[in-house]
């Protein structure tokens, strides 16, 4: 469904007006710097989204439960559940219609 593999057999097709959204369940590739979770997410923001200041990022992180002084922690110093919240705020700000889950519980 992702396009990580091809299919042993049958074919799924996207929809042309569909817009996905994937969280991995192997997540350390976003997290290999040592950027604090504004800046980490400000680098996700699609380029249609012209006002994505620190009021719009810190609305993402708000409802993944972030606040405050959270927000200057380093992404080399999270917990697995901490990258997933920043992974579920990366996807909500694409603004999919679909996403694709592996394994959303691993670190909950």
């Amino acid at each position: 469904i992702n396009d990580e593999a091809k299919p042993t057999q049958g074919s799924f097709i996207w929809g042309t007006t569909i817009t996905k959204a994937y969280l991995p369940n192997n997540n350390q590739y976003y997290f290999e710097n040592s950027l604090n979770l504004m800046d980490w997410l400000r680098q996700f923001v699609p380029p249609n989204v012209v006002d994505a200041d620190e009021d719009f990022l810190r609305g993402f992180f708000g409802k993944m439960l972030f606040a405050g002084d959270e927000l200057n922690k380093k992404t080399n110093v999270l917990s697995g559940g901490e990258k997933v919240r920043c992974m579920l705020s990366r996807m909500m700000l694409q603004n999919p219609n679909a996403i694709i889950l592996d394994e959303p519980t691993n670190h909950l």
